[in-house]
């Protein structure tokens, strides 16, 4: 019944299912929420501002939901991408095979399909994006329950280094990031001739 639940409600769903707090521990050491967009270099900045990579990919509104006074008084941030770059990035991913458990279904797809341009001109679309965690529009991260956006600093991979010195001062943390991966979106961005769907 959970496939049923969609991908982005699915880990609170659970986490509520089985009495487990949305908020981690290092989020109350902070007095903060992390919203943790796939492909936007989160796991580097989760543990380099928050000590722990693996915070998983819960939108906003459900911290409001399951704790309003708190989810008032912490301090709220996300990180974005170029939704094109984080787009091939997703697709590389995939590509490598993903997290074995969550993804092994995902990137059968996408290694069944010929190349980059065929994945965009024949199975993305905004009904098909909105299937899997690492393709969901950015924006639905980071709006609260009623839509609106609730986070309160937004940063950008393109402005990494800045954007997080900007929020390592807003939670007094002196870590510099660590990113840890790099690929070939370079090649997979020349390669790709298809018209992006950009949401």
């Amino acid at each position: 019944l959970l496939y049923l639940v969609p991908d982005q409600d699915r880990q609170a769903f659970v986490k509520a299912l089985t009495g487990r707090s949305l908020y981690r521990a290092c989020f109350d050491r902070g007095r903060c929420i992390f919203v943790h967009i796939p492909k936007c270099a989160g796991s580097s900045l989760a543990e380099g501002l928050l000590g722990q990579r693996n915070i998983g990919h819960i939108p906003l509104y459900w911290h409001q939901l399951a704790d309003p006074e708190r989810f008032d008084a912490y301090f709220k941030f996300a990180f974005v991408r170029n939704p094109w770059d984080r787009l091939v990035s997703a697709y590389l991913y995939l590509q490598r095979g993903g997290a074995p458990r969550r993804d092994c279904g995902w990137s059968q797809l996408v290694r069944r399909l010929p190349d980059f341009d065929a994945f965009v001109q024949h199975w993305l679309s905004p009904e098909n994006a909105r299937r899997s965690l690492l393709f969901l529009p950015q924006h639905e991260f980071i709006c609260d329950r009623f839509g609106l956006p609730g986070v309160d600093f937004i940063g950008r991979f393109e402005n990494l280094a800045e954007d997080f010195a900007s929020v390592a001062a807003c939670l007094a943390l002196p870590h510099p990031p660590r990113h840890r991966q790099k690929c070939g979106r370079d090649r997979a961005r020349r390669r790709g001739r298809a018209p992006a769907l950009i949401f």
